[in-house]
């Protein structure tokens, strides 16, 4: 986790992680920040999760990485990828 925040008045929870892959050769680190809300319903329980990241940088990454691991790099979904809205 790199932060967190708390809102204990309105019940969320903000925080970033990295989404990391294994430097599997020494050039790492492979890692895109995301962010994440959560809002508290009561009883345990979320009522709301909403995950932000950057697609272009996700891809990139993951590009990377595969190059590096010597594996394939899937084409990505065109049609999938334009109905995402930054």
């Amino acid at each position: 986790m790199l932060w967190r925040t708390f809102n204990e008045e309105d019940g969320l929870v903000v925080f970033a992680v990295g989404n990391d892959m294994p430097d599997v050769d020494g050039k790492g680190p492979y890692s895109v920040p995301s962010w994440t809300l959560l809002e508290y319903a009561g009883n345990k329980q979320w009522s709301r999760e909403e995950d932000i990241y950057h697609p272009d940088a996700m891809l990139k990454m993951l590009g990377r990485w595969c190059d590096a691991a010597g594996v394939a790099f899937p084409e990505p979904d065109i049609q999938a990828l334009s109905l995402i809205h930054i």
